[in-house]
């Protein structure tokens, strides 16, 4: 995620280039990387678990995102952990949990269902 690749193929996703993020509706954040277009319209195409999500499964448009960190900050008595999200690279938060995921927060996203933006908006697949 830092370098901007792409999740699927793991090209480089240009500058100016549109990125989709695919999740559930209404996420604040993802855990997998972005996706050029086309990469996003294949997954959604042949993914089963995408496909069967329906309506359900959201794409998030956008130019740029930023970087979280999610981080494992303790545990209760019943053993359930206990988490803390931090600004990317910040300087305190090796010391206060243990790294377990980097979380990509789109900027200003269009969201779509994905049933929608595949009809409608995904460029087609090659032959």
């Amino acid at each position: 995620m830092l370098q901007r690749k792409c999740g699927l193929c793991t090209r480089s996703i240009d500058p100016t280039a549109q990125l989709v993020f695919i999740g559930e509706t209404n996420a604040r954040y993802y855990l997998e990387p972005p996706l050029h277009e086309l990469c996003a319209a294949y997954a959604l195409k042949v993914c089963p678990v995408l496909h069967a999500n329906g309506e359900r499964t959201e794409v998030a448009l956008t130019q740029s995102y930023a970087l979280a960190e999610d981080r494992i900050t303790d545990m209760t008595d019943e053993r359930a952990l206990r988490r803390s999200t931090f600004p990317f690279g910040h300087p305190f938060a090796p010391y206060l949990g243990v790294l377990e995921f980097f979380l990509a927060v789109p900027h200003d996203p269009e969201r779509l269902p994905a049933p929608v933006w595949l009809a409608e908006r995904a460029p087609q697949l090659p032959a």
